[in-house]
């Protein structure tokens, strides 16, 4: 493994939206955070615990070509995620929203493997790296909710495979 991949995976939150509501974040013990919400509804407020591969050749050869240009460097891994229905310390707990293990069956909870590849853009966008899940969205499948009714049928979490990180200084 790359530890220049482990580095830069656990530099920064990895951020899917304009607003930094979803993300990833990835800790140097191997712990880490998933978070899945639609401005005031949180749908997944979670530890996770993950661990980094070398490289094989079903990663390297993968099927998404970089997206920009303007990339410099990529690396690729395979990387192992374990979604735990332990919610996250900032979720009130007298409040106590309907989340993780209340909206998803225990498949949710299962050890799964990626394919990723990060890219560092020597470009002019706004953030430094991408990370991109080649294979599937870290988010649980269609098939691990118990409702698909309303924003997870609707918005399909499980597609976003796209995320960035390391805003670029002004």
């Amino acid at each position: 493994m790359s530890e220049s991949l482990k580095s830069t995976l656990c530099q920064h939150p990895w951020i899917h939206d304009s607003e930094g509501q979803n993300k990833i974040i990835f800790n140097q013990d191997g712990t880490g955070e998933l978070i899945l919400r639609r401005e005031i509804p949180i749908f997944i407020a979670a530890q996770i615990k993950w661990t980094l591969f070398p490289p094989t050749s079903a990663t390297t050869s993968a099927t998404s070509p970089p997206t920009s240009t303007s990339t410099s460097t990529t690396e690729q891994a395979e990387i192992e995620i374990t979604l735990t229905p332990d919610r996250l310390p900032w979720i009130s707990s007298t409040r106590k929203p309907k989340i993780n293990d209340q909206l998803l069956k225990d498949e949710a909870f299962l050890p799964k493997r990626y394919n990723i590849r990060i890219e560092r853009d020597g470009g002019e966008g706004e953030y430094e790296y991408r990370l991109v899940f080649l294979d599937r969205g870290p988010y649980p499948a269609e098939e691990c909710w118990r409702d698909l009714s309303g924003a997870p049928g609707r918005l399909r979490f499980w597609e976003w495979r796209d995320f960035v990180g390391g805003r670029k200084e002004k």
